[in-house]
């Protein structure tokens, strides 16, 4: 499996216990894109979840991840 590409990879494989692996959802938005507003062209956000294989099935790992902006926020103010 090369990095961020995975379309090679069969998904009838059993992946054994204790490998961690991501999940990467993102939006980028172009530069040059007339479909959304100036500001927030050129910018790109992903949120990840690493996860586990383990006997019982998937444990992620980041579950207890501050997700929401105000929450984001507030663990950056506390630092």
């Amino acid at each position: 499996m090369d990095v961020h590409d995975c379309t090679s990879m069969s998904r009838d494989i059993d992946v054994p216990h204790g490998t961690v692996f991501t999940i990467e959802p993102g939006l980028y938005i172009p530069r040059n894109s007339t479909q959304f507003p100036e500001e927030f062209r050129g910018i790109g956000l992903r949120i990840e979840d690493d996860v586990v294989a383990t006997a019982e099935g998937l444990e992620v790992l980041t579950d207890a991840a501050p997700r929401s902006a105000d929450d984001i926020e507030y663990l950056m103010r506390s630092q």
